[in-house]
């Protein structure tokens, strides 16, 4: 059973982490590279602005069914795939897309993390190593993404964002289902 949990968290992890540093970390700096008439004031003014609404989503969240949690996760790599080929067009487009993106993710995080916290049936042994190997992945995300970013392939950002939000939520839908 906990190899298997093991095995479960190293995909999670590995997946999360990818996701996580994609949009925190890179989008940002995606946005000062690719719009750089604009000033980093404003462009973080615009990306505060993009996630207050967030909040909203949290807490409505709880109430989705599969269906939904499929159908946004589907939308949110299409959203990522189509920032991959528009995020030079126009910063508000840009913005928009993220924002719908990271408001899929927002309508289907607490039911992933539901169903993650019964898979490691909460035990601390499992979490911790969680956190370990979460760290390990940021680490090994940020220069892969760095190795992109030299290479001025920002569109492999997206996709790469895009995929590592859709494989998880595949597994966590198929665990829903098997559960029902």
């Amino acid at each position: 059973m906990v190899k298997n949990v093991g095995k479960l968290v190293i995909f999670f992890g590995f997946f999360a982490s990818l996701r996580r540093v994609a949009i925190t970390s890179y989008i940002p700096l995606i946005l000062l590279t690719v719009f750089y008439a604009y000033t980093p004031q404003e462009i973080s003014l615009y990306l505060m602005i993009i996630q207050v609404p967030l909040i909203i989503f949290y807490y409505v969240a709880h109430k989705i069914r599969e269906t939904v949690f499929i159908t946004l996760s589907i939308a949110e790599l299409i959203l990522f795939l189509s920032l991959s080929i528009f995020y030079r067009e126009s910063i508000f487009l840009f913005l928009s897309l993220i924002f719908l993106a990271n408001m899929s993710s927002s309508l289907r995080a607490p039911v992933v993390e539901e169903t993650v916290v019964k898979l490691l049936n909460f035990s601390t042994k499992i979490s911790s190593f969680y956190h370990l190997m979460d760290t390990i992945f940021s680490a090994l995300a940020s220069i892969l993404f760095a190795f992109i970013v030299k290479l001025d392939l920002f569109y492999g950002i997206f996709i790469i964002a895009g995929l590592s939000s859709i494989l998880p939520s595949l597994f966590v839908y198929k665990v829903i289902v098997e559960r029902k």
